[in-house]
């Protein structure tokens, strides 16, 4: 199991791997993001339009929050649409992200939630649009797998 201890806004947060099997179905999923790969291989990566202006935005995996009554699934293709422009095949849920605020609560999730990650085919790459939620552009690109640890600065990586 993958665990790692890093801080939100000044305040210490777990954050650890859990297989689907064992989630604590009583704790809200707040998102859900997707490992999209082209048919060549590559891993879709995408940086927020505002990242010009605020340096925490950096590159990530395209995906975000379920809307009203959206299943997760739902809500990964129509991020994904949303952020990048980007139309998606087949996908499959390999597990979740839970995360702990020790000391705190998140201002929108509250103390403990899970973030949904999902591997997925790209389809089509259509032509970039606005995206809504941030009213820019976001910046996508293709990376190789090998590249993936040192484009997106996140935490452990596990052999799992």
């Amino acid at each position: 199991m993958i665990e790692e201890h890093w801080e939100f806004e000044g305040n210490p947060v777990r954050s650890r791997w859990v297989l689907p099997s064992r989630i604590n179905k009583k704790l809200p999923v707040t998102q859900a993001y997707g490992i999209c790969f082209s048919r060549a291989g590559k891993v879709l990566v995408c940086r927020d339009g505002r990242a010009k202006m605020d340096k925490r935005f950096g590159w990530a995996l395209p995906g975000g929050t379920p809307e009203p009554g959206e299943t997760l699934d739902e809500t990964l293709a129509r991020e994904i649409d949303e952020e990048v422009s980007v139309s998606l095949g087949a996908r499959k849920l390999i597990g979740y992200q839970e995360i702990w605020h020790k000391k705190t609560r998140h201002p929108q999730y509250g103390a403990k939630y899970y973030q949904a990650r999902f591997v997925a085919i790209i389809k089509k790459l259509n032509h970039q649009k606005i995206a809504p939620c941030t009213n820019t552009r976001y910046k996508r690109k293709l990376i190789e797998p090998e590249e993936f640890t040192r484009v997106v600065r996140w935490g452990k990586v596990s052999e799992e």
